[in-house]
């Protein structure tokens, strides 16, 4: 039996401008437009409303929400330990590390809030130095993404002359941190440090006690 050749295929756009044309130009007999189709026979197509529910439309893919960070996550300090409250060795060794939880807190949000809040009017040593150096990060757009530091052990008198100035050495050791952007990609980064020193210049005054200086030593 010898082979048929079958007509090359239509691109959409000819094949589009094909049906316009065919629909012009009418199938049927004269004066016989306005009539019926005959059964099994394939609609004409007469305006491009009507072509759109013979031709298949494309379903929009929905464009996907990307959240961008902006800034260091939100956090909430770190109480005051109840054992803080009391004038003795156990309450300035449990206000040395409040004060070690609110500077990692203050590195990890750009907020030294809960921190200076423990200093009395005049302020602590160290403290203005800190507000400084995390107000310009913020600025720059950068934070350091630190969880905790771990405090080895607190070293102090035994006993303290009420209302007098007391230094306490802290043993920590302080993990490696990475510098993030606000929008949370990679900045720089900084090793860990065991064993460091962590000195707090405390003093009890008007029934608690006041932050008077702190220093960070690696």
């Amino acid at each position: 039996m010898p082979s048929r050749r079958l007509p090359p295929t239509v691109p959409a756009p000819a094949l589009l401008a094909l049906l316009l044309v065919l629909t012009a130009c009418g199938g049927g007999e004269r004066g016989d437009a306005s009539g019926p189709t005959a059964s099994g026979a394939t609609p004409s197509v007469s305006t491009t409303a009507d072509l759109a529910t013979v031709l298949p439309t494309a379903t929009p893919t929905p464009t996907p929400t990307v959240v961008v960070p902006d800034g260091p996550p939100a956090r909430t300090p770190p109480p005051l330990p109840s054992e803080a409250g009391r004038d003795d060795r156990a309450g300035r060794e449990a206000f040395a590390r409040h004060v070690v939880d609110l500077w990692v807190h203050a590195l990890a949000t750009n907020d030294t809030g809960p921190l200076t809040a423990l200093a009395p009017r005049g302020g602590c040593e160290g403290c203005a130095a800190l507000d400084r150096e995390l107000r310009q990060r913020t600025a720059d757009g950068w934070y350091v993404a630190i969880e905790q530091v771990a405090v080895a052990a607190v070293d102090g008198p035994r006993r303290a002359p009420r209302g007098e100035p007391v230094r306490l050495v802290a043993t920590v050791d302080i993990p490696a941190t990475y510098a993030l952007n606000d929008d949370g990609t990679f900045r720089t980064s900084s090793p860990s440090h065991d064993d460091a020193t962590f000195e707090v210049d405390l003093a009890w005054r008007g029934g608690r006690f006041v932050l008077l200086g702190y220093a960070v030593l690696t």
